[in-house]
């Protein structure tokens, strides 16, 4: 990891880490109800007027909420309108930084629910981690004094709660739609106003906010809910057309004309060839980039996790891509994979490194599925 990537990780975890302190200051006066539909509200507002910004420089991504609402509300449902609720709830009793330890338990919920709902194996070293982890939440909870206060077991286990909610959220999201990453954080923020809004009715605030709340419930909404989830590209150039990304990898070609068959490999990319990058769904900036490359007349293709945040569908497609591109130019790939069935489909041999070191290497023809999987258990 390099240093600006380092700097970003540091303030996204410093962004997350101060919406506890100001749900905090908030939640007291204004309620969990209103604080959160604050909080989404003007999450979205914010986000509406990036995607104006984007829209107006070539580079927004539509939402599209005819053919995605669904996929909206139950993101938004579970990522943002009960996590958030039920974090403002506790933060009535709770320390902010209490509340930073419980929301450091949505690893272990994450284990735990990708072992019932994708049955993925828990080994014995991440068993033992996920023991270790939830000794320490207890340890660190359990003596601290706000574990004293009236009504503290309630709100400890709403925030459990709300970090289970968040490892549903993010077990749904390896399997959704493929929706481009702007236009979820969007569509998402835009469903969870509307999930919250009833409640505000029947849950009013009990105080009346001072600047210093507002201050803080607007620093929740835009700063914690907006700019954070602002999320990163799969490094295509998203002002450029998906023709224009393709051409970049001609630069140094001879022939500055895109070859026929990398449309006839990806012919999603040829239907938006005048699209802008940036509004392209994850699958379909993945295919892009494989495009571009393809250009280069590469002798090996090097991919790292293509299928990440990819839906199924997809993944398929660009598998049998993958082995159009290995009969039609000879070359070799090599591809970085954690999804066993896509490493099946496109590979020759498979090698398993576990802790920086070679394990296991196998043929396709004489590949022991169950001993791979038990190397990529959580």
């Amino acid at each position: 990891m390099n240093t600006a990537n380092m700097l970003r990780l540091v303030a996204l975890a410093a962004i997350w880490g101060g919406s506890f302190l100001f749900m905090r200051i908030a939640a007291p006066v204004l309620g969990p109800a209103v604080l959160i539909e604050y909080r989404v509200g003007f999450a979205a507002l914010f986000l509406a007027l990036v995607a104006w910004v984007f829209h107006l420089r070539g580079k927004g991504a539509p939402l599209d909420v005819r053919r995605h609402w669904k996929h909206y509300l139950i993101l938004g449902l579970f990522n943002s309108a009960l996590p958030f609720l039920l974090f403002a709830f506790a933060a009535r009793t709770l320390s902010a930084s209490v509340l930073s330890v419980l929301n450091a338990t949505a690893p272990m919920w994450g284990a735990l629910v990708g072992a019932v709902w994708a049955r993925q194996k828990v080994s014995g070293r991440s068993a033992l981690g996920l023991l270790l982890g939830t000794c320490g939440v207890t340890l660190l909870v359990g003596f601290d004094h706000v574990a004293e206060r009236p009504g503290a077991g309630i709100a400890v286990g709403a925030a459990l709660v709300a970090a289970f909610s968040y490892s549903i959220a993010s077990q749904y999201a390896k399997s959704a739609p493929a929706v481009a990453p702007f236009a979820n954080a969007h569509g998402s923020m835009w469903a969870a106003a509307i999930l919250v809004l009833p409640l505000v009715f029947f849950f009013p605030a009990p105080g009346e906010p001072t600047l210093g709340v507002m201050a803080a419930v607007l620093a929740l909404g835009v700063v914690c809910s907006g700019i954070a989830y602002v999320p990163q590209g799969r490094m295509i150039f998203p002002t450029l057309t998906v023709e224009e990304n393709i051409q970049t990898g001609l630069e140094n070609a001879k022939e500055k004309r895109i070859p026929e068959e990398i449309y006839a490999l990806f012919p999603v990319l040829w239907d938006m060839r005048r699209r802008k990058g940036g509004n392209l769904s994850g699958g379909q900036q993945q295919q892009l980039a494989i495009a571009r490359a393809l250009v280069t007349n590469p002798k090996v293709l090097l991919l790292d996790e293509p299928t990440e945040g990819i839906q199924p569908s997809i993944i398929k497609d660009i598998a049998k891509a993958l082995n159009e591109i290995r009969k039609m130019r000879q070359l070799t790939i090599v591809v970085s994979e954690q999804v066993l069935s896509f490493a099946m489909d496109v590979a020759d041999r498979l090698f398993v490194i576990e802790g920086g070191r070679l394990v296991h290497e196998t043929t396709r023809a004489d590949t022991d599925q169950q001993r791979i999987k038990s190397y990529l258990s959580v």
